[in-house]
Parts: C-alpha cells; structure tokens; sequence
C-alpha cells in the first residue's frame, strides 16, 4: 500500500466500503463512466489508480483510460464475478467483454467479442474511492487485439 494522505481520513465501516464501490461499479456500467465530474462522485479528488505494470494514474488519467476502453469497445461491460470485503478495502475479481470496433493501442478493430479478467483492490474512506490497484490479464487482451490489422494514423 502506498502510505494514506495526510489529512485524516474517515474510517468506514465493512459494508459502507462495499457499498461504495458497488455504486460505482453499477454507475460504470449503466452510464459508461468517461468524464472527471461523473468520476468525481465515487473517486476521490487526489485518487490514485496503481496498473499492475507499475504505472499509477491520477483520477483524471483514470478517467480518460475509461474513455479510450468505452470508444474502442461502446458495448464494452465490466460484470463483478465475484465481491470481497474487509474494513476499508473492496476486492472485485471481473470478467469484461465488449466488441472491438474502433482502434487502442495501435490495433484497428476487429470486430470481435473480446474477452478478458480484471481484479480489482479498491481502499475507501470518506465515502469516496482513494485509491485502486488493477491487475488485468494483459497477455489474453493483448493475444485477441493482435488479430487486428494496425490502425490506420
């Protein structure tokens, strides 16, 4: 865990945690979260998002990563397999599916249903997400973009 801001921070209760984060969770999918101020309601103004490569996000990167995954996949669903939690923190194991029809990461679209886990540590406090780590299944997404001709620039 990186070390908690230094302002106090309001202590939650199990199940207000797990609340939180399936708010936020049920909004994503209905909605399709992609801009700051829809975020704004469940992450915290200085949210971090840790990707299992090492890299952190603030909540504004967070968000415009949403936006690219909603673009490439519009029908794209996060469905929660499986919900745990303890005190502050919620784990979300995930599976995500959604149609590849406009370019990421390089690779044109292919039209198809691409299928991959993701699992998700959230921490809450003061009703709000401070901080998540990601750990998605990179390779099996990665294997099913590479079918893809490269996008055009």
């Amino acid at each position: 865990r990186t070390p908690h801001n230094s302002r106090k921070e309001s202590l939650m209760s199990t199940e207000e945690s797990k609340n939180v984060v399936l708010r936020f969770i049920e909004a994503a999918r209905a909605e399709k979260l992609a801009s700051v101020d829809t975020m704004g309601e469940f992450l915290a103004r200085d949210s971090v998002h840790h990707f299992g490569t090492g890299q952190q996000f603030s909540r504004e990167e967070y968000t415009n990563m949403f936006a690219r995954y909603y673009e490439a996949f519009p029908d794209l669903e996060y469905v929660p397999q499986e919900v745990i939690a303890e005190g502050d923190t919620v784990a979300v194991r995930f599976l995500a599916r959604g149609t590849h029809l406009h370019p990421i990461f390089g690779c044109g679209p292919t039209g198809k249903v691409i299928t991959y886990t993701s699992t998700y540590f959230y921490r809450v406090a003061n009703g709000r997400i401070q901080e998540d780590w990601e750990n998605m299944d990179v390779m099996g997404f990665q294997a099913q973009l590479d079918q893809a001709a490269p996008a055009k620039d």
